[in-house]
């Protein structure tokens, strides 16, 4: 039962993009210590001054594409995390954001710029990130990403470093998101009942023994003998599916 319980989880995760629990997710992890000191990061002492899986970071996860239609107008350098809710795990003074670490390159310079935490303005639940200049206003960086973005491409490639946290937190199973656990039992239901429904005689619809006891036939419905629970716990997790849709991604639109 824990394994079905295990691999509903897991299928959560990836229909939802809800991380079921905190994660710290790292978009990618740095591997060499330049790269390291160079956006930023604080990594244990131990670790030669790249990040280790499972020490600086729980989940790995590729960097971002830099799109630069993103900074025009109203965008504010708009990106949308794949991984949601993004949340803060400690709540003190070094750490009031859910955003641990944000670097671009320059491709043109071959280098990287911290963006300061104050500019970091996060919407949660979608997993969005947007960028508003507040203070430490660096001009010489923020004239560099221009020349190297404007100069280089309309996009740069893997050009976007984030370090976050993200997962449902104790919190949230007691509040908003207390439907989890219903999703998550229903699809362990189904998986459960779709494995054991020909072991049982549990929903046979007819019984055939012949006289002399030599033949015995149990016929169950085409759809096997579970068929109506499986429909129902069916039901339940498309219910919850979409709840969980309209938290983190915003109402679903469809035009018909």
């Amino acid at each position: 039962m824990l394994g079905w319980i295990r691999y509903a989880e897991d299928w959560v995760e990836q229909e939802t993009t809800l991380l079921l629990t905190q994660t710290w997710v790292a978009s990618p992890p740095t591997r060499q210590p330049t790269a390291t000191n160079a956006t930023g990061l604080i990594v244990n002492p131990a670790s030669s001054g790249v990040q280790q899986l499972g020490v600086d970071y729980d989940l790995e996860d590729a960097p971002y594409d830099f799109f630069f239609p993103r900074a025009q107008d109203e965008g504010w350098m708009v990106q949308s995390l794949r991984y949601r809710p993004v949340r803060s795990a400690t709540y003190s003074a070094l750490d009031y954001t859910s955003i641990k670490n944000i670097a671009y390159i320059y491709p043109l310079l071959n280098d990287f710029f911290r963006v300061p935490p104050t500019w970091y303005v996060e919407d949660s639940d979608f997993g969005l990130v947007r960028l508003v200049p507040a203070a430490n206003v660096q001009m010489l960086p923020l004239f560099a990403m221009q020349l190297s973005f404007m100069g280089f491409a309309q996009s740069i490639p893997g050009g976007l470093w984030l370090q976050y946290t993200a997962g449902l937190t104790a919190n949230d199973y007691i509040s908003r998101f207390s439907f989890i656990k219903q999703l998550v039992l229903a699809q362990a239901a189904i998986q459960a009942l779709m494995t054991i429904q020909g072991t049982l005689n549990f929903g046979a619809t007819q019984y055939n023994i012949n006289v002399d006891g030599l033949q015995y036939q149990t016929q169950y419905p085409k759809s096997g003998p579970y068929s109506g629970l499986i429909e129902q716990f069916t039901r339940m997790r498309t219910d919850l599916l979409q709840t969980a849709f309209n938290k983190v991604s915003g109402p679903m639109l469809i035009t018909l």
